[in-house]
């Protein structure tokens, strides 16, 4: 049965990257027939509709799709569209499946950043439970919201709880991750960002400065990866009154954010805020 699901999830993730695959080709210059350029969140769109018609004997590819879509649409910053898009995917799994706890894994994140929080903690447990006991790319996805819900615990004010989950969440990624994975890169600045926000800046501020170091080194130092860190690093000085560095470090972190992630991406206004 265990090599049966491992055949099944190794097929189902090579059409999904044949379809990806497919998708992209279509931005080639050599390959598309329009002359334009479409932007990401085109892309996005583009695949939502050929994932829905296209995928419509594959229903296994078609979730997995969905999803990526769904969760891309996040990371664009249209929390109702994403919603929206997956919202409608969970409607049509098995309510215990691994891909319903996928799903809702990115529903919680979208409820807490959308100020939800009482369904974001349900949300957060339910995919938790269910990937924790799931293959390793699922115990990593556990452990990452785990993350998320020590950010979701410290925002209801429950701080030693929030930093508690937070720390236990990054030791089990350490065990599974290698430590300069892009994916550990991403837990790591969580952990800062948690960190920074509970005033525990001299742990917060090593993290972020040795964050940065390896963001540079492994990402580039145009990463919008590198956002998160300088926005962070600059607050604490800020916070200790050397406004110089922290003016120089918001700087980078808002051209950093328009040139990568466009003008009109929610997290601007934060930045523009400071």
């Amino acid at each position: 049965r265990e090599a049966q699901r491992a055949d099944a999830q190794a097929t189902r993730a090579q059409r999904t990257a044949d379809f990806v695959t497919g998708l992209l080709r279509e931005q080639d210059p050599l390959e598309r027939t329009s002359g334009n350029a479409r932007t990401a969140r085109d892309l996005v769109d583009e695949g939502v509709l050929r994932a829905r018609s296209d995928l419509a004997d594959e229903p296994a590819v078609r979730v997995a799709m969905l999803t990526v879509l769904g969760e891309a649409l996040y990371n664009l910053g249209d929390m109702p569209a994403a919603r929206a898009l997956l919202d409608e995917t969970r409607a049509g799994v098995a309510g215990d499946s691994v891909d319903a706890a996928r799903i809702d894994g990115i529903l919680a994140r979208i409820a807490m950043r959308q100020g939800r929080d009482g369904e974001a903690g349900p949300l957060f447990d339910a995919a938790i439970a269910r990937l924790g006991a799931g293959s390793l790319d699922d115990r990593v996805a556990a452990a990452r919201l785990e993350s998320w819900r020590g950010g979701l615990l410290l925002r209801q004010g429950k701080e030693n709880e929030g930093v508690m989950a937070m720390r236990a969440a990054h030791a089990s990624l350490q065990a599974l991750l290698k430590p300069d994975s892009i994916a550990m890169l991403d837990v790591d600045t969580a952990l800062m960002m948690r960190l920074s926000e509970t005033r525990r800046d001299a742990e917060a501020t090593t993290l972020a400065r040795v964050l940065i170091a390896r963001i540079e080194r492994i990402a580039g130092i145009d990463s919008a990866r590198l956002v998160d860190p300088l926005n962070q690093l600059a607050l604490i000085e800020a916070r200790t009154g050397n406004y110089v560095e922290a003016q120089a470090l918001f700087a980078r972190a808002i051209a950093l954010m328009q040139r990568r992630l466009g003008p009109r991406h929610s997290a601007l206004a934060a930045l523009y805020s400071r």
